[in-house]
């Protein structure tokens, strides 16, 4: 009932302000006991506007009451800590908020995104399962993405509360006639970071980093049916999309089309659009069915546990990540007298991405196991170097060239049917399709052992617990196993190629 009350109260903000929804659409409570977007009995096609946000209903750092007092950032985690402020200070002036009816509908209690999970406003059973949990993340990768250097920390988080958001606050409400609705802490601080966290937009240049109404009632799925669609080169110091004096020339007057409330189901009715925000739908919707908007296309289960605070059960964009470093320190570590130091190692690389002019260093395993070009070529590499070419200029011509030809024989190798992989010629390259395969099998057990050794659980007791296996194999791999018994038992004696033979393909559940 309370989340009833919620929902037909943000309907009835919206409609105050400025904010249209087209009637075929419901609002109301999910199986989750969480608000979300459900088609009511009509069938709505694709390409259809759902949804009208003015510009001025979000909550931005240029639309708060401390408008003057936060310095605007455009994205990234300043404009995340930025925003949460603006958020915060809404919060805090409750009904008094021109957002009341907004946030009201907002979840009462922080959002567990991984970043808070050791807190103790999370840890209501008073038990040590977030400390664990974020243990288990440790050499993940959701694990690095909580501490690469793009991430916001809660060192992050809790200096930028200490050394100018608290100060802002106590000065802003001691200069009111209301007491705040809440006290001010550090706790409601992380609670209004969790909802910006996990809900906000980035909407234009203007307002940058935002809390869109229903925009953010759309829950995720990368099946989405909804979109935003905002115009996002407008004017940096007022907003407008149109010429203003803000421009560097004459300015030309612009007649606005509409100033009212709008509804675009009148037929007479003219909307300025270019002072709204979009839902559009780009795939039809059954009747009954939730509308899901999309947070991303490409988020990764790891992002989605970061940021978000939930996963999918089934995410294709999952990839298990190396940086050059580990994979030029596995490579100098398996190469021996080859390559005596990592830099050396790191300039034959490096040499290479000049030569074939792709800087795009993604080395990676998706979650069908396919390995990146870049880790492919990376560890294909030192088998294409030769010890006595002289300097790294005079090898990185051959060296290349024989990259070139053994992709050419991956090629075939993936093209051939498993019946007739018997005819293709055992020759060269087919050694080093197994050298690199038995050198990403390698890698991923190292991984794996990483976590293991983190978790102290052996590798059944890891599967079970986090139904995730990090060891996977390269879609060559398979091809590679495939082998005629000919070939295999020629090569029986290679102990690492008789434990490839006999090593079982496992795929994330």
């Amino acid at each position: 009932m309370a989340l009833a009350s919620a929902v037909s109260t943000l309907v009835r903000w919206c409609t105050e302000n400025d904010i249209w929804i087209d009637p075929r659409l419901e609002i109301r409570s999910n199986e989750e006991n969480c608000i979300a977007v459900y088609a009511k009995d009509k069938h709505i096609p694709a390409h259809t506007c759902l949804v009208l946000i003015h510009r001025d209903s979000v909550i931005s750092v240029r639309s708060c009451s401390l408008s003057k007092e936060i310095e605007p950032v455009l994205s990234g985690p300043p404009a995340l800590l930025s925003l949460t402020l603006a958020l915060y200070v809404e919060i805090l002036n409750g009904e008094t908020s021109r957002w009341f009816g907004y946030i009201q509908s907002l979840p009462r209690k922080p959002i567990p995104i991984a970043l808070f999970w050791a807190q103790d406003f999370l840890n209501v059973n008073h038990t040590n399962d977030g400390k664990k949990g974020l243990q288990w993340l440790e050499d993940t990768e959701i694990g690095r993405r909580l501490t690469s250097d793009s991430s916001v920390k809660l060192e992050d988080i809790d200096g930028y509360f200490n050394t100018v958001a608290e100060p802002l606050l106590l000065r802003y409400f001691n200069n009111r006639t209301y007491v705040p609705a809440t006290t001010i802490s550090l706790e409601g601080f992380y609670h209004a970071y969790s909802l910006v966290s996990s809900r906000a937009f980035l909407v234009d240049g203007y307002h940058g980093l935002s809390m869109v109404p229903i925009a953010d009632s759309f829950n995720h799925s990368h099946d989405n049916h909804v979109h935003l669609e905002t115009e996002f080169d407008v004017c940096s110091q007022c907003g407008s999309l149109h010429e203003c004096p803000h421009d560097a020339y004459e300015v030309i007057n612009q007649s606005m089309l509409y100033a009212g409330k709008i509804d675009p189901t009148q037929s007479n009715a003219l909307v300025d659009y270019d002072s709204y925000y979009e839902m559009v739908s780009n795939a039809e919707i059954m009747p009954g069915e939730e509308v899901f908007n999309t947070y991303g296309e490409g988020l990764s289960n790891a992002q989605l546990l970061a940021r978000y605070g939930f996963t999918l059960d089934v995410n294709d964009n999952d990839h298990i990540y190396w940086d050059l470093s580990e994979v030029l320190m596995f490579c100098t570590d398996r190469s021996g007298a080859l390559y005596p130091n990592l830099s050396q190692m790191e300039a034959h690389w490096m040499a290479v991405v000049h030569s074939v002019g792709n800087e795009n260093s993604l080395f990676c395993l998706d979650s069908d196991g396919k390995v990146s070009h870049q880790l492919w070529a990376l560890l294909a590499l030192p088998l294409c170097l030769r010890g006595d070419r002289g300097s790294v200029e005079e090898q990185i011509g051959p060296a290349t060239a024989e990259l070139r030809v053994l992709l050419e024989y991956q090629l075939a190798l993936e093209g051939v049917n498993v019946e007739n992989i018997e005819q293709l010629p055992k020759n060269s390259e087919m050694d080093v399709i197994l050298a690199v395969a038995r050198s990403i099998v390698s890698l991923c057990s190292a991984r794996k052992s990483q976590l293991e050794k983190k978790l102290l659980l052996g590798s059944g007791d890891l599967n079970e617990v986090l139904d995730v296996s990090t060891l996977l194999l390269c879609k060559f791999f398979t091809h590679a196993m495939c082998l005629s018994k000919e070939y295999a038992d020629k090569h029986a004696t290679d102990e690492r190629s008789a434990n490839i033979r006999d090593r079982r393909i496992i795929h994330p559940g």
